[in-house]
């Protein structure tokens, strides 16, 4: 590759972080479009047809790899801060149904509640106990002030405070968990803290990185 070509490779692999990942498949491939008819122009016959067989097929592979990588990365999953700002409490009464009917639970999802320990906690239970507000057989319990409870299964999921009374005045939701196609089975290290939204992602996987270097590698074959 002479001097020309790799001030020309630099650019474009510096446009990678300015342009997004389907955004710097055009000019990439008017790129590969440049070298090939410079190519071209220097060779007939057998060495032209030939050199433009190879050059398709590197073009392809190029393509094939953007388009993988252009994908939704499916190891993400997200962190919703129960309540948002609010938090998981009584006060003013929240309405935690309508919090948590707008969005969308996948397995490998966490669920983070915020509260004063002295005053909440947090129970999983069954529908029958969820519509009673029965708290005496809870399947799990939480009472750190900040838990971060996994989604581990898909399904309906009831959350409830065991404090008195806390459950009938509305501290309480359900859930619908769906499966994600690469449900996380690890908790997160450490409680990760909520954004403005009232959610955030995990830590990306390292295939963004990996699909990088294979770009970058195809593109190093001209």
């Amino acid at each position: 590759m002479n001097e020309a070509s790799a001030s020309s490779l630099q650019k474009i692999c510096r446009s990678f972080g300015e342009r997004g990942k389907t955004g710097i498949l055009f000019p990439v491939l008017a790129y590969l479009s440049a070298k090939w008819f410079a190519y071209a122009s220097q060779k007939t016959g057998a060495d032209k047809r030939e050199g433009a067989m190879a050059f398709y097929v590197k073009v392809w592979l190029f393509v094939l790899a953007v388009l993988i990588w252009a994908e939704p990365n499916p190891t993400t999953a997200e962190v919703f801060t129960v309540g948002d700002s609010v938090g998981w409490t009584t006060l003013n009464r929240p309405n935690y149904t309508a919090w948590a009917a707008g969005k969308t639970f996948r397995v490998g999802d966490t669920l983070l509640f915020k509260y004063h320990k002295e005053y909440h906690n947090v129970l999983v239970v069954k529908e029958a106990d969820y519509e009673a507000c029965k708290n005496s057989s809870a399947l799990f319990e939480y009472h750190s002030g900040e838990d971060a409870v996994i989604i581990k299964e898909a399904g309906r999921h009831f959350y409830i405070c065991g404090f008195s009374n806390h459950c009938q005045i509305g501290q309480k939701f359900d859930i619908k968990a769906i499966v994600s196609s690469a449900a996380l089975s690890n908790p997160p290290a450490n409680s990760p803290q909520s954004n403005a939204g009232g959610h955030l992602k995990a830590t990306p996987s390292i295939a963004d990185g990996t699909l990088t270097v294979v770009l970058v590698t195809v593109l190093c074959l001209f």
